[in-house]
């Protein structure tokens, strides 16, 4: 996997290429803040605490690859594309397993990154074996802000507030989504017996 200097340089570039040409405000600092929370959590599963941080940190590159909206792709598969490329595997299935906590969905649910793009996606997930470590950047994700601004959403609601207002995702399918992510919260804990909202300072 490459290193932390490499991951930063390299989500640097992709920064500066995209940042005149769209507002990516917000990105880095949650890349930043995923990396973040991502190797605490980590470090209280007896997991590698760098290896979590660097997977953190890269989650999002597909959204300075691609603009989603003009473009029409789907930032998960962008990333995942690109690392294949480079032939980093684990960061390629990072990019795109972090959007989907269940691999038992419906396209419907993710509607506005494309049906298209979600079909593919699934042909993809169907044969990865996701990890312990795609459960925490998966986890990671949902609990920190893209504002840039504030860092760590309250609680699991909040998060599911914002993709439902930013994504127009139907009330149905938020249910779906908040009972996976907090299914996904409690296998954490459950398995490696630590509280994930005390960990991240959540009250």
């Amino acid at each position: 996997m490459i290193t932390l200097r490499e991951a930063i340089r390299l989500t640097k570039d992709f920064y500066n290429k995209t940042k005149p040409f769209k507002d990516i405000s917000g990105y880095e600092e949650h890349e930043i803040a995923v990396g973040a929370c991502a190797s605490i959590l980590a470090s209280a599963c007896g997991l590698d605490v760098m290896k979590a941080g660097i997977m953190g940190y890269c989650h999002d590159i597909g959204k300075m690859i691609s603009d989603e909206k003009k473009e029409r792709t789907f930032h998960g598969l962008t990333g995942y594309q690109y690392f294949k490329s480079i032939g980093e595997d684990e960061l390629a299935q990072i990019c795109l397993t972090h959007t989907f906590p269940s691999i038992d969905f419906k396209s419907e649910e993710y509607a506005s990154y494309g049906i298209e793009n979600i079909e593919k996606a699934k042909d993809i997930l169907i044969n990865i074996k996701q990890t312990d470590y795609d459960k925490i950047i998966q986890l990671s994700d949902l609990l920190v802000h893209f504002n840039g601004k504030t860092v760590i959403y309250k609680n699991m609601k909040d998060r599911m507030l914002y993709i439902e207002n930013e994504y127009n995702v139907k009330p149905q399918h938020i249910r779906v989504k908040y009972k996976n992510a907090i299914k996904l919260k409690r296998y954490l804990e459950n398995k490696y017996n630590c509280n994930v909202y005390k960990l991240l300072g959540i009250k």
